[in-house]
């Protein structure tokens, strides 16, 4: 039983009031708050990936550090997904591809076996971005990690149009 300011008693619908009152700013808070959570994390994920968009300046970069680095014996392996998908194992000693394979069956020609070692990476980074200069090219988002050591990529994922592809790359120095 509710009781009014002035000592009597609150008729029922009266004394529910103010707990209407309570659900309703709740309401409320939850849909200027929710909807205000969710712009700033599309804000925060936007920053990210504009700053792990592939940039002339980023490639450009790269390639210095690694030619710095002077890295000219290792193993690579490339993981792939999406448009074209597998494993690509390149051995290269003294900047030349000495083995190749795919998922795990040994490239014929070795040659193939190029466009999976860092130069050849670097290459494939390359012409994406003079891709994405055309002036007619159709909208696409190439975002990537180099190693800050050396400059290797590390990650790559490119969307276009109609494909997704995703690069996994590990580097093991010899």
């Amino acid at each position: 039983m509710s009781i009014g300011l002035d000592g009597n008693q609150l008729p029922p619908e009266e004394a529910k009031r103010p707990q209407d009152r309570r659900y309703w700013w709740w309401i409320i808070t939850l849909l200027v708050a929710v909807p205000s959570v969710l712009a700033l994390v599309v804000v925060l994920l936007n920053m990210y990936r504009s700053q792990q968009a592939l940039t002339w300046d980023k490639l450009n970069a790269a390639k210095d550090l690694w030619n710095q680095a002077g890295i000219k014996n290792y193993d690579i392996t490339v993981k792939t997904s999406g448009h074209t998908h597998g494993l690509y194992r390149v051995q290269v000693r003294d900047d030349r591809v000495t083995k190749a394979a795919f998922n795990d069956l040994p490239m014929a020609e070795l040659i193939k076996g190029y466009p999976w070692t860092v130069p050849g990476l670097f290459e494939v980074l390359h012409q994406d971005l003079e891709w994405d200069d055309r002036p007619n090219s159709p909208g696409s988002h190439t975002e990537v990690q180099f190693d800050p050591a050396d400059g290797h990529l590390v990650r790559y994922f490119r969307t276009h149009p109609g494909l997704r592809v995703t690069i996994e790359v590990e580097l093991e120095k010899k």
